[in-house]
């Protein structure tokens, strides 16, 4: 092989391996720095891609009434989560929540997420069982968007 045809095979393997996206199975997600300060102050900030666009825009519009709190959002930072949170949904009809009228979307009553934890055995956090909501109560790295088995106590 000449050395050329060796730069060009070495070249297109490097950019194949950099610009793959995660394997099947990785659960790891990007976290958007805003979202992180703005949700993520009081809960972990729930991965854009386990929810379709319409469920995070329903969340969204409810924000003053955001799980018993007003978790309401200055224009612009409300304006830059919610094209991000549209922008990396789900498009997938296993991560889709029917709402129920009145009631909160739920990550937890996806088809997929029940599927996932059907076995999951809830700790103890503070003398209290812990909530399917805590998602670090299990995954220890998903404040960083990680959610492999890898990090799980």
């Amino acid at each position: 092989m000449n050395t050329f045809s060796f730069r060009i095979s070495a070249l297109t393997l490097l950019l194949a391996a950099t610009s793959l996206p995660a394997v099947a199975g990785d659960h790891r997600y990007a976290l958007d720095a805003t979202y992180i300060k703005e949700c993520g102050a009081c809960h972990v900030a729930y991965p854009a891609a386990l929810l379709p666009a319409p469920n995070w825009a329903t969340v969204m519009k409810s924000l003053d009434r955001h799980y018993g709190t007003d978790a309401s959002l200055d224009a612009k930072a409300e304006v830059a989560i919610g094209r991000w949170l549209a922008d990396n949904a789900s498009r997938r009809d296993k991560h889709a929540v029917e709402p129920t009228p009145g009631q909160p979307v739920r990550l937890s009553e996806s088809p997929w997420f029940q599927k996932e934890h059907r076995r999951a055995r809830l700790p103890v956090v503070g003398g209290k069982k812990a909530s399917f909501a805590q998602c670090d109560a299990c995954h220890t790295l998903a404040a960083k968007g990680d959610y492999n088995e890898g990090s799980m106590k």
